[in-house]
C-alpha cells in the first residue's frame, strides 16, 4: 500500500498541516501494514477505499494518542476532556473500513453478496 498516499489522506482527515504532521508518518505506515495483512487475494492495494480505510485507522490512532484522561478542577468548575471528537473519529474509521470490507478478509465467517 502507498503510505505516502495514506499519509496525504490522513492529514486531510485529521485537519493537520502536512509539514507539521511528518512525525505521524509511522502511524500511517502501521495502519497500512495492518490492512495489508488482511487483503483478500487479488485485491488492489491501490484501491481508494483501502487508502481511505488506512487513513481512517491512522486518524483514529492519532485521536487516541491526543486524548488526555485528566480533568482539571478550579474551585467549583471542573473541565474534562470531551469524547465527542474521539467518537466521531471512531465512527468515521468504522465507515471507511466498512467501505473497504469487500477487499479485506475479516478473519471470521461472514455473509457477503456475490454477483451471479
Amino acid at each position: 500500500m502507498d503510505t505516502e498516499a495514506i499519509f496525504n489522506r490522513f492529514v486531510r482527515l485529521a485537519g493537520l498541516d502536512a509539514d507539521g504532521a511528518e512525525g505521524w508518518k509511522p502511524l500511517c505506515a502501521a495502519a497500512a501494514a495492518r490492512l495489508a495483512e488482511r487483503l483478500l487475494p487479488g485485491a488492489d492495494a491501490a484501491d481508494e477505499r483501502l487508502l481511505l480505510a488506512a487513513a481512517g485507522e491512522a486518524c483514529y490512532q492519532y485521536a487516541l494518542s491526543r486524548q488526555n484522561a485528566q480533568s482539571i478542577r478550579v474551585g467549583d468548575v471542573s473541565l474534562s476532556p470531551a469524547e465527542d471528537g474521539l467518537e466521531g473519529t471512531r465512527l468515521l474509521r468504522d465507515e471507511l473500513l466498512a467501505g473497504a470490507a469487500g477487499l479485506l478478509d475479516c478473519g471470521c465467517a461472514s455473509f457477503r453478496q456475490v454477483e451471479a
